[in-house]
């Protein structure tokens, strides 16, 4: 994945993190001792967001057995896509036809999911909420997350623990990382 696409959650939470509190103070007219505003090189990243908010919201309200995630990829030219994982099956033509309408102006790219959002975002709950079991028997789960329709990233403190975890749950596919759990990037991707 580029350092640029991410899953919607995070886009959202950054932008509301490096805007949330925004508060402006002075006048409208600008002086030589205030800085140039910022100029944005993507530009149709607030509008790329809003429409894949609205996919989302339709794909979990209209398809729960088939919506894997959303997320987008704001400098893909030309104006940046929005990236649907979905099951394939009867149903998915007539999810794709909806969330083509739901994404417009933006193109969409269907990406084929094993597990739905619903199954993986339990699963991931569900495990971290075992963590103190886990460590009753020696083994360090640091932390949880979902990646799109595919499996539950487990963060361990040693890998050769992964296995016990993965027989445990059988239920769905886990991808194992070891060491700390990452950290959330700041408003500054220099």
């Amino acid at each position: 994945m580029s350092r640029f696409r991410k899953p919607l959650a995070a886009l959202v939470a950054t932008v509301t993190v490096a805007f949330g509190g925004l508060t402006v103070y002075g006048t409208a007219a600008a002086t030589p001792a205030q800085p140039a505003p910022e100029v944005s090189h993507w530009p149709h990243q607030e509008a790329l967001s809003e429409a894949a908010i609205t996919v989302e919201g339709e794909a979990r309200r209209r398809f729960p057995t088939i919506f894997g995630g959303v997320e987008v990829d704001v400098p893909r030219p030309p104006r940046g896509w929005v990236m649907v994982h979905r099951i394939p099956g009867p149903s998915a033509a007539e999810f794709e036809r909806e969330m083509r309408k739901a994404a417009r102006p933006f193109p969409v790219e269907f990406v084929d999911a094993v597990y739905t959002e619903q199954h993986i975002d339990f699963w991931a709950t569900r495990i971290f909420r075992d963590q103190a079991w886990w460590g009753a028997r020696g083994v360090e789960l640091i932390g949880t997350a979902p990646e799109l329709g595919q499996c539950v990233t487990v963060w361990l403190g040693d890998l050769r623990d992964g296995p016990a975890v993965i027989a445990h749950y059988p239920q769905v596919a886990i991808c194992l990382r070891e060491g700390e759990w990452p950290e959330p990037l700041t408003g500054s991707w220099s």
